[in-house]
């Protein structure tokens, strides 16, 4: 096993979306963290995480953002590594939406571009296309992309961008059930 840094992005609202569309569950973030580990080690050779940031939106209701930064600050707690961003939802000006996320993956674009020099590997947790370019970026700048997703979601064009891709299969959806 090598000593690689692993820092892992998730965008947690369409990986939130992705788990209840495919599988109707919500997932354990602490059980989420254990199988990561665990694939990292069998499929990169390294579990060392360094960091992990999780980009999520808010809810509307107050009551319920409290919670979820409760929740948030209690991982930050118990996992050196993790961190977050919550990013509001705002008033959505297209057809059939009431609100939008705004700014989620752009700051999560940024932080991958940012934080490179602090890891060998990036994970992105993630079906969403708009993270193309910063794949492109990380090829660049010589760094491995990883690409993690369940294996019947979506994501082709980021399976074929990546170097390595992880997919998630029926068990390890189980796994993560909360």
């Amino acid at each position: 096993m090598t000593d690689k840094k692993i820092a892992v992005f998730i965008d947690a609202s369409n990986f939130n979306i992705t788990i209840k569309r495919l599988y109707g569950i919500e997932y354990s973030v602490d059980k989420l963290i254990a199988l990561l580990k665990e694939k990292f080690e069998s499929e990169l050779g390294s579990n060392n995480i360094t960091s992990m940031m999780f980009y999520i939106s808010s809810f509307q209701n107050e009551e319920k953002t409290q919670k979820q930064k409760k929740f948030l600050n209690i991982m930050k707690r118990n996992h050196n590594f993790f961190d977050y961003h919550i990013f509001k939802l705002q008033k959505a000006y297209t057809e059939g939406k009431e609100y939008i996320e705004k700014g989620l993956d752009t700051q999560m674009v940024a932080d991958i571009i940012t934080t490179s020099s602090t890891y060998d590997i990036a994970v992105l947790l993630t079906e969403d296309a708009d993270f193309i370019s910063a794949i492109d970026a990380l090829k660049v700048m010589k760094k491995d992309s990883v690409v993690l997703m369940p294996e019947k979601a979506k994501g082709h064009h980021l399976r074929q961008k990546a170097k390595v891709t992880i997919l998630l299969n029926d068990e390890d959806i189980k796994a993560i059930k909360r």
